[in-house]
């Protein structure tokens, strides 16, 4: 893949296959934030149709992939549970013996009829809640083609054939770090825009970075822009 084809790709994958290539039998890395939160992402835009069951792992996923669950033995709790909801395929006893464990979590989970869709539709809908838990690279490639959005892989990974874009540290002044941090945890994007028109005020002239802000699609947790804002210690890429 060349910058070329990154920048108008519409397949997700071939994308995240350049990001992360086939490793040999055995040597699957860590799966990173970055891929935890684009798969949260996906989970997000298909909310109304999980099973509320599903949607808390993913809020759990997207807190796991933040550090803000570090204790191990929650974290596999969680992934038990969503790997639980691939399986049950409505069964109620399941879906209680679930709810139970996220009670114990202290996470509320709201009532939703027993059955949501066809046995295949439940399949997908619960894995694709499971693979953000999952602790190495997933295979992504599980989830639906027609699910994925080379859009968000753009907002969450940036463009790797270009160095990352810095800021001055009088670029990110406390209002902004505030702002960017508000929408992230909110996620509301709409404002981005007026990050834009916010950091250009403060002196940022980079273009990937204004041009990021300003473009016309959607933004998630992740941004890579947010991310060099709120996050500055984190790999914006």
């Amino acid at each position: 893949m060349n910058e070329i084809e990154w920048l108008r790709s519409a397949d997700a994958c071939f994308m995240l296959d350049h990001l992360y290539p086939q490793r040999g039998h055995n040597s699957t890395p860590e799966q990173p934030r970055k891929l935890r939160l684009y798969l949260t992402a996906l989970c997000r835009i298909e909310w109304k149709r999980l099973h509320p069951v599903c949607r808390a792992t993913t809020e759990l996923a997207e807190r796991i992939a933040d550090g803000e669950m570090a204790d191990p033995t929650q974290r596999l709790e969680v992934l038990e549970i969503a790997e639980a909801m691939t399986t049950a395929e409505g069964n109620p006893e399941v879906i209680e013996q679930c709810i139970a464990r996220l009670h114990a979590l202290k996470v509320a989970v709201a009532k939703a009829p027993t059955r949501f869709y066809r046995d295949r539709e439940w399949f997908t809908a619960t894995w694709m809640a499971f693979l953000p838990l999952w602790g190495d690279l997933p295979n992504y490639k599980s989830i639906p083609a027609a699910l994925h959005r080379a859009d968000l892989v753009r907002c969450i990974f940036g463009n790797p054939f270009q160095p990352t874009p810095m800021l001055d540290d009088r670029d990110q002044t406390d209002e902004i770090r505030a702002f960017a941090k508000a929408m992230s945890i909110a996620r509301d994007f709409a404002s981005m825009p007026v990050l834009a028109d916010m950091l250009e005020e403060a002196g940022c002239s980079d273009p990937a970075i204004l041009e990021h802000c300003r473009e016309k699609t959607d933004h998630v947790r992740g941004c890579w822009v947010i991310d060099l804002i709120a996050q500055p210690q984190r790999d914006v890429r």
